[in-house]
C-alpha cells in the first residue's frame, strides 16, 4: 500500500517522516517537495504548452471542476 500525506507544518512533517522510517515494516520515505522535475517530464510539459491553441485554454477553476466532477475529489 501506498499513502500520500500533506502535513502544512514542516517541523511536524520531518518528525513524522523521521518516525516512519524508523519503522521495519515501511520500505520507504520520501521528501517530494524538494524533487526536481525529470527533463523529460520538462519537456512533455513544454511541448504541450508550445502546441497548445489559446481558444483550448480554460480557467483553473474550471478545470478543477471537470477534475472534481470526473474524479470525485
Amino acid at each position: 500500500m501506498q499513502l500520500l500525506l500533506n502535513i502544512k507544518n514542516n517541523t511536524k512533517a520531518t518528525l513524522l517522516a523521521e518516525f516512519l522510517k524508523s519503522l521495519n515494516y515501511v520500505s520507504s520515505v520520501e521528501e517530494i517537495n524538494d524533487a526536481p522535475i525529470p527533463p523529460t517530464h520538462q519537456k512533455l510539459v513544454l511541448n504541450r504548452i508550445k502546441n497548445t491553441k489559446p481558444q483550448e485554454y480554460i480557467a483553473y477553476t474550471d478545470a478543477r471542476k471537470k477534475l472534481k466532477k470526473k474524479y470525485g475529489f
